[in-house]
């Protein structure tokens, strides 16, 4: 099998990009017209500034992730790089990979990849991230689940490469 690298999406990150500074520029805005009143509104100010302060972080996250080159998935001889899940757990050899699926999972279609040993994964990972990947593998069986939006590949393609691979019907 020739090596297939699929690449990230950046149009999301980009998108919220454009929308970022229009969010800090409002909130900074009416903050600060709300410290020159007279009679400062405080639940206002903090609903505006929690706006800018969201914003401001929004914008560094974006930037963060439109800066990543490594590729969202590898799918080799030794099996699937993964850098695109939630959980991130590098080479998955294909003898852990059981198939692929494409799962309606919060709110729109997700491609899920099905391992037979989940576990190592799961504790490779920081306390909230194993939480969240518990959660996964209880409401889809496994813990790679990855957003088709966020890559630059069909997903019901990549599913059926992987599927083919490991000896599965799609």
């Amino acid at each position: 099998m020739k090596t297939i690298t699929v690449a990230r999406n950046h149009g999301v990150y980009q998108t919220l990009l454009l929308l970022g500074p229009i969010a800090l520029f409002f909130g900074l805005r009416n903050s600060w017209r709300l410290l020159q009143a007279d009679v400062v509104d405080w639940p206002w100010l903090m609903i505006w500034g929690g706006l800018a302060g969201l914003s401001a972080y929004l914008i560094v996250f974006c930037v963060q992730r439109v800066r990543v080159r490594t590729p969202a998935l590898q799918l080799s001889r030794a099996g699937i790089e993964d850098n695109i899940s939630m959980a991130k757990p590098g080479l998955i050899p294909w003898r852990n990979i059981k198939g692929s699926a494409l799962v309606p999972y919060t709110g729109t279609e997700h491609l899920v990849i099905y391992l037979k040993d989940a576990e190592p994964i799961i504790e490779s990972l920081g306390f909230l991230q194993q939480k969240m990947a518990r959660q996964m593998v209880e409401d889809v069986d496994t813990p790679i689940v990855i957003n088709p939006r966020l890559i630059r590949y069909r997903a019901a393609a990549l599913r059926d490469l992987i599927n083919q691979k490991c000896g599965r019907k799609s």
